[in-house]
């Protein structure tokens, strides 16, 4: 069976509107004429936009949504706040151990800088001593002479000091006791080839062991011992 194409479109389309009755003045179509009846145009039907159910179902998941992306930013400068506080601390410790290094250093420097001058002291000490004797070893011999003397009367020695020189000399007298640790000092002022004598009456009466002494400028130091 034969299906009239113009039912086809009537079904795909709809019906038609109802037509429109004509004036009764009008005029019909001549005869011959094309029975071509204008078809009604239809709009194409638009797809309303698709929902997107996946950002929903994904928020539905997880809880989350635009409103609370604040809270990791907030939790932000609470993080860098306790990163700067541990570096802080950690460089707080080593300047400590820094600081604690150089003092220990300083106190080693300070210590090796006096064990330094006391042995420079020291040094300073003999050299100036190896010096008088390098001196007196190049210095003439004192112009003087002593010998001691047992008295008649008395008790102990007495040293008898002789002027060897040409001239009126000054003599510094030194007299100890190594026994005893003590000692004293006359200053004597002898002509040319004259003596002076110092025992008990001077306040010292010599024993076995002790020494006397006799400097002269500019000479060698004369020391007699009594045995």
């Amino acid at each position: 069976m034969t299906q009239d194409p113009n039912n086809r479109k009537q079904e795909r389309f709809g019906a038609p509107p109802p037509s429109t009755p004509k004036p009764s003045g009008a005029a019909s179509p001549a005869p011959g004429a094309s029975k071509f009846v204008e078809e009604p145009t239809i709009p194409t039907p638009v797809e309303p936009p698709k929902a997107r159910p996946t950002i929903v179902a994904e928020t539905a998941k997880s809880g989350y949504s635009p409103r609370s992306s604040s809270a990791p930013q907030n939790a932000m400068p609470w993080v860098l706040a306790a990163i700067i506080l541990v570096l802080s601390f950690v460089h707080h410790n080593s300047q400590a151990n820094e600081i604690a290094e150089l003092k220990k250093l300083d106190e080693q420097t300070k210590a090796e800088l006096q064990i330094t001058h006391a042995a420079a002291e020291q040094l300073k000490t003999e050299n100036a001593s190896l010096q008088d004797q390098l001196d007196q070893a190049n210095r003439p011999q004192a112009e003087v002479l002593v010998n001691f003397i047992k008295p008649v009367f008395g008790n102990g020695y007495y040293a008898r000091v002789v002027n060897t020189g040409s001239s009126t000399l000054v003599y510094t007298t030194r007299i100890t006791r190594p026994s005893t640790g003590t000692g004293k000092t006359w200053t004597l002022t002898i002509d040319a080839g004259r003596f002076t004598d110092i025992g008990e009456q001077e306040g010292w009466a010599f024993i076995s062991g002790d020494t006397i002494t006799v400097t002269q400028s500019n000479h060698k130091a004369y020391t007699l011992s009594l045995r």
